[in-house]
């Protein structure tokens, strides 16, 4: 059938513009089909077009920032414009679309697949330093935590702000139990236990103490969990509480449609971490498919992106074998929880965010390992985070 179909469209290669236009929107700019062309054509008669996206669909990002979106499905042959350069820039790699903001006003960036000439306009808004970008809608967030979590979240907020989103739209709280496990929080909500959260960004007020009944008993958007390092690659500690769990938080959450994420933990030392991340990444898979959870936030992945660059310290990027080094390690943790967490709803990707970390007395002094994030480093951090989140579950070495 295909070599018939062939046969008779090389036959005729005069075909008119007009006939082109009607079955490909003008395949060339000669009138004449090429064999390529009609090879194409074949291929749409037979299966029809290969349709192509662009994900996110509509950008908004400050002054000077930076954003990043993914081209999927089509021929593999795309061109990038921008409509308006004065205002953002546009450039292409593989099938990533890197936005670049050079002044606030509005543009589009127009992508084509360069086969069958069908394009997609995307919107991009670029605000001024005084103007905040809003979310797609507010976000309220409890982390039922450990230490881990400060390590997470501690320059969170600095990213936050760098990227100029408005904090009026956001509430990131957590709750950390040194140690804790899942099987710790459902131990305290059958206990009454009373629980005291720390507000880790945004100016959204939530209660702050109580039971974890009643601190459930609020209106949260997202749920993060995480396992506790020493046994995360171990799936019989999930089976035995994140059912359980899993059922609180569905029966004490005012919110029905409450979203669940999991973070991925970080492995611990150059010798062991490679087989704790492999472990990690098991229960996660193994959780996404059982629980049907499938927000995830890639902070081991991450962090083992960063141990294979020059961002390695002598203590494999912690400070004691277990928690992250301050500066980049917490620098690096706060970016891939912004890419998962943060970029779906503000469209602004942590790709160029300018927010670094000069290291205080206490973190230079008191902590080993530290190294403050500056400008010779900050890209490879965001970028380690970034391939996390685009792949989750295996490690990579991004290109800097």
């Amino acid at each position: 059938m295909k070599k018939l179909l062939l046969s008779l469209l090389l036959s005729f290669m005069t075909f008119t513009t007009h006939a082109q236009s009607t079955l490909l929107g003008d395949v060339n700019n000669d009138g004449k089909v090429t064999v390529t062309d009609a090879m194409m054509v074949v291929d749409i008669i037979m299966h029809g077009y290969k349709y192509f996206s662009v994900d996110p669909t509509t950008v908004s990002l400050p002054v000077g920032g930076t954003a990043t979106m993914e081209i999927s499905g089509g021929y593999d042959s795309y061109e990038v414009i921008s409509s308006n350069t004065a205002i953002a820039e546009a450039s292409l790699s593989g099938t990533t679309i890197t936005l670049t903001a050079i002044a606030s006003g509005e543009a589009k960036v127009i992508v084509k697949d360069v086969q069958t000439l069908r394009y997609i306009e995307i919107p991009v808004t670029v605000v001024s330093d005084d103007e905040a970008v809003n979310l797609d809608h507010d976000l309220r967030v409890f982390i039922m935590g450990n230490s881990y979590t400060l390590d997470v979240t501690a320059y969170l907020e600095d990213l936050i702000r760098a990227a100029n989103i408005n904090l009026d739209q956001l509430g990131i709280y957590a709750g950390i139990f040194n140690g804790g496990q899942l099987a710790d929080w459902v131990s305290r909500y059958n206990y009454g236990s009373d629980v005291t959260l720390q507000k880790m960004a945004g100016n959204i007020i939530m209660n702050e103490t109580g039971s974890v009944k009643e601190l459930l008993n609020q209106e949260w958007d997202l749920i993060v969990l995480l396992q506790a390092s020493n046994v995360s690659y171990d799936w019989s500690t999930f089976e035995k509480s994140l059912p359980e769990l899993l059922t609180i938080i569905h029966e004490n959450c005012i919110n029905e449609d409450v979203k669940i994420a999991y973070q991925i933990p970080w492995g611990h030392t150059e010798d062991t971490a490679p087989q704790e991340l492999a472990g990690n990444i098991e229960c996660t898979q193994k959780l996404m498919e059982e629980y049907e959870i499938t927000d995830i936030i890639p902070i081991g992945t991450a962090v083992q992106n960063a141990r294979n660059t020059s961002l390695n310290t002598p203590l494999y990027l912690t400070r004691d074998n277990w928690h992250l080094c301050m500066g980049v390690g917490r620098y690096l943790a706060a970016c891939t929880f912004f890419e998962s967490v943060i970029t779906p709803i503000s469209h602004i990707s942590v790709l160029g965010n300018t927010a670094i970390h000069q290291l205080t007395d206490d973190e230079k002094y008191k902590y080993n390992g530290s190294v403050a994030v500056d400008e010779t480093n900050r890209l490879l951090c965001q970028l380690c985070a970034i391939n996390a989140v685009k792949f989750p579950f295996v490690v990579t070495i991004p290109d800097n």
